[in-house]
């Protein structure tokens, strides 16, 4: 299993805001062969352009069976880093048309033939914005509640809506042992989007939240209890503590693995 870390725990020092923030990130090729997440940050170095515009970190998983994943989720990263650092006056519209923007472009860049997941978070003067497409996670860590702020948007939720809505006994088992449970609904260069999810209304961050961009490689491989036994951790120890529980899992069909973990600090 190969990993690479990327940086170190950062500080901002935001000498008029209360809030600084720790970053650090992770990723891994699983036992695939090539690594096809990617993930970009604004720069969250330069105090006064924070200040300005706010911190920016994104993540996308190329999806696979599809053209040259890796292309695809360096390509979503740029165009977010590009359409979302700058300063939004409409942040919700911002994320929405930006949303529809990017898939746009993606799918003309590749005609269709390659995919990609979306989360991004946008901080601003201390509250969180955010958006995804497909099943990369959004993970909230507030004290000793941990809360996925989005919706994985793939078949399996559909199927569990299915049995909420059917009338009879719920079953998640019949919804998870279907072969196409882990199949996308929405995804980035597809022809469109159809369902956007985005932040409506800001998220006001406390001292200690942490939050925690990642895909499916992490969330789906080592669920929600060992995530925030991670996160109690600072950002640099949270990375450490997820790849050692990645690979004591052994999973022979480990898929690449990728993360973002932000502290909120005084």
């Amino acid at each position: 299993m190969q990993r690479n870390k990327l940086g170190r725990t950062r500080k901002i020092y935001r000498p008029d805001a209360k809030l600084s923030y720790q970053i650090a990130c992770l990723q891994g090729m699983g036992t695939r062969e090539r690594q096809e997440d990617s993930l970009g940050l604004s720069d969250y170095q330069n105090v006064f352009d924070v200040q300005k515009k706010g911190l920016l970190a994104v993540l996308s998983d190329g999806m696979g069976g599809m053209e040259d994943g890796k292309r695809v989720s360096r390509a979503t990263v740029d165009l977010c880093l590009e359409l979302f650092s700058p300063f939004m006056p409409d942040i919700p519209k911002g994320l929405r048309e930006g949303l529809c923007s990017v898939n746009r472009r993606v799918h003309a860049q590749f005609g269709g033939r390659g995919g990609a997941t979306l989360v991004l978070v946008k901080i601003h003067e201390e509250r969180l914005w955010w958006c995804s497409v497909g099943d990369s996670a959004l993970f909230l860590k507030r004290g000793n509640l941990l809360l996925r702020l989005n919706e994985a948007q793939n078949l399996r939720n559909q199927l569990y809506l299915k049995e909420i809505f059917s009338g009879s006994a719920i079953d998640k088992a019949r919804a998870d042992a279907d072969p196409d449970a882990a199949r996308l609904s929405e995804f980035i260069g597809n022809t469109e989007l159809g369902d956007l999810e985005y932040s409506r209304l800001p998220l006001k961050l406390e001292e200690d939240d942490v939050l925690l961009l990642c895909s499916d490689g992490i969330s789906d491989a080592i669920g929600d209890i060992k995530i925030a036994l991670a996160l109690n951790h600072p950002p640099g120890r949270a990375c450490d503590c997820m790849e050692g529980f990645v690979s004591e899992l052994r999973r022979p069909n480990q898929d690449n693995y990728m993360a973002i973990v932000i502290r909120c600090a005084r």
